[in-house]
């Protein structure tokens, strides 16, 4: 390898990573800011934060066995840079079905736990899901050997445990005061926009 690949595989990596860490962050903060979102139908008891903690949980279940998957079937920082992408749309509408969705599914079926899942689930699910397909697909991406995917499955795990720290306290103590919960998922389209175009161009393949 001369130093030009040398150089880019380390920045490929880099951008990995640093996908890694802000869709984590972005997730969590996302969950802060669903609960701001579900509180004029539902308020902020237990009953809310158990949904949202299970539809977050269940999507982020579901991406990870889909992004594996995906990952296997085309191993390129394409893949995961699509699905970021289409992440980012998703929460475009997020404000629009907080509007649409919401309201009549509370009018609908009370505020009860049924309508409380629901309710996250219209919010939250498509989002969550497809975030979650990321982990897995970089863990795909920078394995350089069987014998280091211990070391890089747990690295990449740290790296998105540590994003959804910061993104959960950035969130709730900075974002949601400064800006308010619609603003901020404009602030996450963006974000999520910036890495789908960063995976884009990295170029890194890994064998079959």
């Amino acid at each position: 390898m001369d130093d030009a690949s040398i150089a880019a595989a380390r920045s490929g990596r880099l951008i990995i990573y640093t996908a890694t860490f802000l869709v984590s962050a972005v997730l969590m903060g996302f969950e802060m800011v669903g609960g701001r979102l579900l509180y004029p139908y539902f308020g902020s008891g237990i009953n809310t934060w158990a949904a949202l903690i299970s539809v977050t949980l269940f999507g982020m279940a579901i991406g990870a066995v889909a992004g594996g998957r995906i990952i296997d079937r085309w191993p390129s920082t394409l893949s995961p840079a699509v699905i970021v992408a289409l992440a980012s749309f998703s929460f475009s509408w997020v404000p629009v079905i907080a509007d649409v969705a919401i309201g009549p599914l509370a009018a609908r079926f009370g505020e009860g736990p049924l309508a409380v899942l629901l309710g996250s689930s219209a919010l939250m699910l498509v989002p969550v899901t497809l975030l979650g397909t990321l982990p897995p697909s970089a863990v795909r991406l920078l394995v350089l050997s069987t014998r280091s995917a211990g070391a890089m499955a747990g690295l990449v795990s740290g790296i998105s445990t540590a994003g959804s720290v910061v993104g959960t306290l950035i969130t709730a103590f900075v974002l949601i005061p400064a800006m308010g919960s619609r603003r901020i998922t404009q602030l996450f389209t963006v974000i999520l926009a910036g890495c789908a175009i960063a995976l884009f161009f990295v170029d890194t393949r890994r064998r079959e």
